[in-house]
C-alpha cells in the first residue's frame, strides 16, 4: 500500500500546539499500540525517558482537545488518526521546539540506550548547492518509505523517534574546484574533489 493512499491528517496552525511537547506524540503513539490505556500515569512510566503525571495529563488534555484520541468504551482511549503531518515546511515556534527537544533526546540516547536498540550515524559531505531540493526530496522519499514499511507491522510493540538533520557546515564557495571526469574517490592518495566522512555509530 502506498503511503500517499493512507489517510493523513494535516494539522492546522492552531493545532500545531500538539508539537509543543514531545510527550504528546509519544503518548499518542503508545496509546495506539497498548491494549489497556485506562491508566495514563502507568503509560507515562513506559515512556523512555519517563514523563511526570502532570506532563502525561497535560499531553492527554491536548490530545483530547484536538480530537486525536477518543474514549474506547473501557475507560481508556483510542487514537483517531494514524498519520499526522504539518503539511510541509511550516514556520511554527512549537514545531521548532519539538525538533530541538527530539534532537536533544537523540543526544541523550547515546548514553541512555544500548547500541543494539538504536542507530545513530553521521555523514559529512560536499555537494552542489543547486542539488539541495533533490536531496530534500530524497530524504522525504526515505521517510515515506520507512513509514510505509512500519505501517505493515501487525505487532508494533515500541515507540521510536527518527531525527534527520541536514544543514550546511560552511559558506558557499563562489569559485569551487571542479572535479575531473573521473569516478569520485578514484584518487585514493589525496588531492581535491568530492569528499565524504561517514561515521556509523550503530555499535558505539
Amino acid at each position: 500500500m502506498e503511503l500517499r493512499s493512507l489517510e493523513t491528517r494535516v494539522l492546522s496552525q492552531p493545532e500545531l500546539a500538539y508539537f509543543g511537547s514531545w510527550a504528546c506524540a509519544a503518548l499518542r503513539a503508545l496509546i495506539g499500540i497498548s491494549k489497556d490505556t485506562s491508566d495514563i500515569d502507568k503509560l507515562a512510566k513506559k515512556l523512555n525517558p519517563n514523563i511526570s503525571q502532570d506532563e502525561a495529563r497535560n499531553a492527554l488534555g491536548i490530545l483530547k482537545q484536538l480530537g486525536l484520541v477518543i474514549p474506547d468504551g473501557n475507560g481508556g482511549w483510542n487514537i483517531t488518526d494514524q498519520i499526522l503531518s504539518t503539511g510541509g515546511e511550516v514556520k511554527s515556534h512549537a514545531v521548532r521546539n519539538f525538533h530541538r527537544r527530539t534532537i536533544e533526546l537523540a543526544q541523550e540516547a547515546l548514553d541512555r540506550h544500548n547500541p543494539d536498540d538504536r542507530d545513530i550515524s553521521s555523514v559529512v559531505f560536499t555537494a552542489d548547492e543547486s542539488d539541495l531540493p533533490e536531496i530534500k526530496h530524497r530524504i522525504e522519499d526515505f521517510r515515506r518509505a520507512l513509514l510505509q514499511f512500519t505501517h505493515r507491522s501487525e505487532k508494533a510493540d515500541r515507540v521510536y523517534a527518527l531525527n534527520i538533520a541536514l544543514f550546511p557546515l560552511s559558506d558557499k564557495i563562489e569559485d569551487p574546484y571542479i572535479s575531473p571526469n573521473s569516478p569520485a574517490g578514484s584518487n585514493t592518495k589525496g588531492g581535491k574533489g568530492i569528499c565524504y566522512s561517514d561515521c556509523e555509530g550503530r555499535k558505539r
